[in-house]
């Protein structure tokens, strides 16, 4: 795929629980209605370089979301209150940014949190839970 159009992805089944489009040089903006599927659990889609969006907040049903080497932009994750059952976060290598809103995270199911590579200020809490 050389660019990404919305139109492509209108024809997902709503039963879909796992979209993997990893490396395969994805460009443009990623389709809204993707974070509209309601059954959808895991979501990768890194390294695509060019591609670019931001996180809708109705992303309640993830369990994974990779978006680890895109280009994806916010001053703050506002997405991050309604990921209540994520157990695999890799955001790095992106454009977010601002104060990183701990107290959302449900530490009791993360597993795995990756945030480097951003422009996230603040401090880090010392977290002492099943991170690795």
């Amino acid at each position: 795929m050389s660019s990404v159009s919305p139109n492509s992805f209108m024809n997902l089944s709503s039963s879909l629980t796992s979209l993997r489009l990893f490396d395969c040089g994805l460009k443009g903006r990623f389709p809204d209605n993707i974070f509209h599927l309601p059954n959808l659990q895991l979501l990768y889609v890194g390294y695509n370089y060019n591609l670019t969006g931001s996180l809708p907040t109705n992303l309640k049903s993830l369990k994974e979301l990779y978006l680890r080497g895109c280009n994806f932009i916010g001053s703050y994750p506002t997405f991050l209150p309604n990921l209540t059952q994520i157990t695999f976060l890799a955001l790095s290598n992106n454009n977010f940014g601002g104060q990183f809103p701990w107290s959302f995270l449900n530490f009791e199911v993360l597993t795995y949190l990756d945030l480097s590579g951003n422009n996230f200020i603040g401090q880090l809490l010392e977290i002492t839970t099943n991170l690795t």
